[in-house]
This record gives structure tokens, sequence and C-alpha cells, in this order.
């Protein structure tokens, strides 16, 4: 199965959380750097790291990260959310759902789209809840309609080849944990609490950067307070 491919742009990232259920209290924006200075301009509080990179980064640090994955779902951290991705170019939809199921306090409406999904497949195998989301019309439909919007035209036909992937980064019960459903499993990367967790996920992101130096394919979102957008 192949869906169209999401572009990384907060407007469309925010109209897309909403559309699955996320509350209105909440928008993406850019991060438009990972230096200290760049990155205080993020306004805080920082619920979520979105990033985009190259596939070749991404499977480098999939090998590089391998010790830190919990490939056994009766050892994720309680509560957690984690589906594999099976759907062909949707990794950029994977990580909006890794996002909204799993930050607090914002959590989605039980009859929304996607909060309906979690409450379905919550504590089932990744691997069943990934075969759910292929066959999810409900899902697909809320993609595709994100995936038209943005600023690039998107790939006439799904199955064209996307050199780029999407992964998630959340603060989830004391852990910064990293999700991603073309690994084996989420994730943990240590101890964080609100007030470091975006320096943390910025370090992260740099060391994916390093398997793909002077890539421009690199972008990253975060996940605040829509009352911030404007401070």
């Amino acid at each position: 199965m192949h869906w169209v491919p999401l572009e990384s742009n907060p407007s469309v990232f925010t109209k897309y959380a909403y559309a699955l259920g996320a509350e209105e209290k909440i928008a993406y924006c850019d991060v438009y750097g990972l230096d200290e200075a760049l990155l205080a301009m993020v306004p805080a509080p920082v619920h979520a790291i979105c990033l985009l990179m190259p596939s070749p980064a991404a499977r480098a640090m999939r090998q590089q990260l391998a010790d830190k994955t919990v490939t056994d779902p009766k050892m994720f951290p309680e509560g957690l959310w984690y589906t594999h991705q099976t759907v062909s170019n949707a990794c950029g939809s994977v990580a909006m759902m890794h996002i909204l199921a799993n930050v607090k306090p914002y959590v989605l409406s039980e009859g929304s789209k996607l909060g309906s999904f979690v409450s379905r497949t919550k504590g089932m195998n990744p691997v069943d809840i990934a075969k759910s989301m292929e066959t999810s019309d409900e899902l697909a439909a809320v993609h595709d309609s994100f995936a038209q919007q943005g600023d690039t035209a998107p790939p006439e036909d799904p199955k064209e080849k996307v050199d780029e992937h999407f992964v998630a980064f959340v603060p989830f019960n004391g852990k910064l944990v990293e999700l991603d459903g073309a690994k084996e499993g989420p994730v943990v990367h240590g101890d964080v609490t609100s007030d470091t967790f975006l320096l943390q996920a910025a370090e992260i992101c740099k060391e994916y950067m390093k398997h793909s130096e002077g890539s421009l394919k690199f972008a990253v979102t975060a996940l605040i307070d829509s009352d911030k957008l404007d401070d």
C-alpha cells in the first residue's frame, strides 16, 4: 500500500493534527536551527519534535541506535502507543500519529478519527496496529487531503520512491523517546524534563545530520502551545 508523502510544513501539520482530533491548543512551528541561540527562539514549552531527513541518514541511525531500541512490546514504556510503518510514504503521518497519541496533556478526543483508532488499538502489537492502519479508509482519506497541500506539488504517482523520512521525539513519563515506525521499536534516549527536552532532542537531530552533512533535506518542526505562535 502507498500513500502520497506529506510535506514538512508547520501549517499543514497543524491543520492535519486538528483533522485527526488534536485539541486546538497546540500548533506546529519551524525550528530554524539547532544551535542554542536559534533554539531559544522556539516558544516554550515544546511538547514534541518532528524531524525530516534523507533516508540514508535514517538507515544509518537505525544501526547506531540499536542498543537503545526496545524491541519487545512488553518492555515498552508503560502506556506508550507505538506502531510500525507498513504503508509506503506514510512516515509523516506515522510520526504525527505517534506524537498526538503520546504527548501529554493534549489528549485526543476518543470520538475523533485518530482518537478512536488509538483507543481501539491500544495495547496491540505494533505489527497488528500497522495492519489496522493499512485497512483504515478514514485515516487514509485524512492523510490524502493534507498530502495535497503545501508549497510543493506532491508526486503524481503514490508509488514514486521518496528519499526522505520522518521521525518523532516526545518526552514521555520522564524519558526522551524517539518514535519511528521503520525501527524495530521505540528508542529510549534517557531521562528528560520539559525544560531540557528541546536541547536534548536537538542533539539527537545533530547526530542524524552527521550522516548526511551538507544535505538540504533536513527540516525540524516543533509542537508548541498555539497561543505562543505570535509571541
